[in-house]
């Protein structure tokens, strides 16, 4: 999948950021039903605000994280008979809610930091774990 984001810093400790993270593949349930497949997808559009909230040294701080959620699931059940595909459902579903989370940002220079992170996604539940490169300018 991709992830993409841009923001802005108000400060050293406060920013907001928009981002965007396409094709999420949920097809996990294809290995446990054999007569039917799933094609799932998921797309994410987070605005959220991060503060760092301990500083651990001049380069490095913890952060936490809240923001509101978009996310849209493309779904479709499908069966194949004889090589052909039927289409048993699809659905698409858009929600929106809420996220909080924390990491810890290492800005190894002025411009480039990377993020290790954690957010819970209210929306199905969802733990998001990343890595994510920073370049500011």
């Amino acid at each position: 999948n991709g992830n993409y984001a841009i923001g802005y810093y108000f400060s050293n400790d406060f920013s907001v950021r928009l981002n965007y993270s396409d094709g999420i593949e949920l097809d996990y349930l294809n290995n446990i039903l054999s007569s039917q497949r799933f094609d799932i997808e998921m797309e994410l559009i987070e605005i959220d605000a991060k503060y760092d909230f301990l500083s651990l040294s001049d380069q490095v701080a913890v952060y936490a994280v809240a923001g509101i959620v978009s996310h849209q699931v493309d779904a479709v059940v499908y069966r194949t008979n004889d090589g052909e595909r039927e289409n048993l459902l699809a659905e698409k579903i858009t929600e929106t809610d809420t996220k909080l989370g924390l990491g810890l940002q290492w800005d190894f220079s002025d411009s480039w930091g990377i993020k290790f992170g954690y957010s819970h996604l209210n929306y199905m539940s969802i733990d998001k774990r990343y890595i994510n490169f920073e370049y500011r300018f």
